[in-house]
């Protein structure tokens, strides 16, 4: 009976010592969390609502065209989508050689879309207002299901 008694001392003194840790880390945790809300927060307050209302949106378009004449270019420039998912029926993924570092050109023309209207004056077509869009990533996502053709998109 001793015996288990001293084994219990010995678990409770040692369990005693953790417990500040994991206490700071579940602080640590939460203080982050509360600076990543409150950046969230202002970036949402900053928005305008057609910016809020696009973000919503995760769209397909044919091809990889990215120029200034392109449909994405006006989905991501004037109606701030909020991500674009990549078909290859929409011929969005080259089928030849090559095809991760020309996967890689294409999300980075497509980012540097984004980033180069948050730098740049937009007018409302509503108001006639000009403002700075807020600089959020395009989400880019793909159909990617396995077991072969044709639930690959790659």
């Amino acid at each position: 009976m001793l015996r288990v008694l001293k084994v219990l001392i010995v678990i409770m003194l040692l369990a005693s010592t953790f417990l500040p840790a994991a206490q700071s880390q579940a602080a640590s945790a939460n203080t982050t969390y509360q600076i990543a809300h409150t950046q969230a927060e202002e970036i949402l307050n900053r928005m305008s609502a057609e910016e809020r209302v696009g973000q919503l949106f995760l769209v397909t378009f044919q091809g990889t065209d990215t120029g200034p004449a392109s449909q994405i270019y006006d989905l991501v420039v004037n109606h701030h989508v909020g991500g674009v998912i990549l078909r290859s029926e929409n011929n969005n993924i080259p089928s030849e050689t090559g095809i991760l570092q020309q996967l890689y050109s294409f999300n980075y023309s497509l980012q540097s879309i984004r980033y180069q209207a948050s730098r740049t004056g937009v007018i409302n077509p509503l108001t006639g207002v000009e403002f700075t869009p807020e600089y959020i990533p395009l989400f880019i996502g793909i159909s990617q299901e396995g077991d072969g053709y044709p639930n690959n998109q790659i």
